[in-house]
């Protein structure tokens, strides 16, 4: 095996278990549940890879980050009334990696969206005051 660079950053508590891959195929092969979401978790996996793809190639940075934003919410968050609350987020750099752009573009559309009243944060967590209206 070739060895690797890459590795993941946990931002919360995780717990890691390992499965021989042998064991992993004999359990996909004998169960046709955990067959069928191996598979709709992959398919899953792949929309989200497509969506990604199209947001890259036809969509402007502030776009995408605004995107992105509400994805994020809506995936991590938690509603509080009719907002949004993130708590533990990201930074600017890791946003801007998110979205394929620079950092300074990702703050400053937080700045103008924060001007335009459509979101709060600081950096304990993410308030967005109307998701549909940050989607439009």
């Amino acid at each position: 095996k070739k060895a690797s660079n890459e590795y993941a950053v946990a931002k919360s508590e995780v717990k890691v278990k390992v499965t021989p891959l042998i064991a992993l195929t004999n359990l996909i092969q004998k169960s046709a549940s955990f067959s069928k979401h191996i598979l709709q978790y992959s398919l899953e996996k792949q929309h989200e890879l497509q969506k990604r793809m199209l947001c890259l190639t036809g969509m402007n940075s502030r776009d995408r980050i605004i995107r992105f934003l509400a994805d994020y919410a809506e995936k991590v968050g938690r509603t509080v009334g009719y907002e949004w609350v993130v708590n533990h987020t990201l930074t600017h750099q890791e946003m801007a990696c998110f979205c394929n752009t620079s950092r300074q573009s990702v703050t400053t559309t937080l700045n103008e969206l924060r001007n335009e009243k459509l979101i709060h944060f600081n950096r304990r967590y993410l308030l967005i005051r109307d998701l549909k209206k940050l989607r439009e």
